[in-house]
């Protein structure tokens, strides 16, 4: 099941720990995301997750960002930080599945992003991986292959039947499919009712 809004601010002041990390060049691929807070250090939770029946690799821009296209109007930290919408639908059937979010926006953008998922729908994904492999933000698919293959598939397994995900770059829903997980594009004039999976 997606965040709550209990302990926002734990998983906030985690996830400027996580940065911190970072930025100093740490390791972080032992934080499991598991025990409730995003970014936290929970070795027992990463085996108890290896179990998920179905995992939910979302996609930020276009996918669950309702607005994207807009963000060319704006400096991207104002677009960030007061002016990114979501899909609110998206979000609904998301509630109740584990979800992670995966993207090509840096990763000293996670702490505005996630606050601000928070603020407008009450909830967080699971798990977030920003884009914290050195590679261009421009090469989404190879970033995504990347974090799928290096924390996720270590964290959660490697059976790729119960990966889905969620995206709407098409060479990125070609990656997905190269490597043996069903990708969708997300509807962007109308709804879904329900998951297509």
């Amino acid at each position: 099941m997606g965040g709550s809004a209990t302990g926002c601010s734990d998983w906030m002041v985690v996830i400027m720990e996580n940065l911190s990390k970072e930025e100093a060049g740490a390791d972080s691929n032992s934080d499991c995301w598991t025990c409730g807070h995003l970014f936290c250090s929970c070795p027992d939770g990463v085996k108890a997750h290896k179990g998920h029946n179905r995992i939910i690799l979302m996609d930020l821009n276009v996918a669950l960002s309702s607005n994207f296209k807009d963000m060319r109007k704006y400096s991207f930290e104002t677009f960030v930080k007061e002016v990114e919408e979501y899909r609110d639908w998206m979000v609904d059937l998301l509630r109740s599945e584990y979800v992670i979010l995966i993207t090509a926006r840096n990763i000293k953008w996670g702490v505005h992003t996630l606050d601000r998922i928070h603020k407008l729908t009450n909830w967080v994904p699971n798990e977030a991986l920003f884009n914290d492999t050195g590679i261009s933000g421009s090469e989404a698919p190879l970033i995504k292959k990347t974090q799928f293959i290096e924390k996720v598939i270590p964290r959660h397994g490697d059976y790729l039947g119960k990966y889905y995900a969620i995206e709407s770059n098409p060479r990125t829903r070609e990656m997905y499919a190269s490597i043996g997980v069903q990708a969708f594009d997300c509807e962007r004039e109308g709804k879904w009712d329900r998951l297509p999976f």
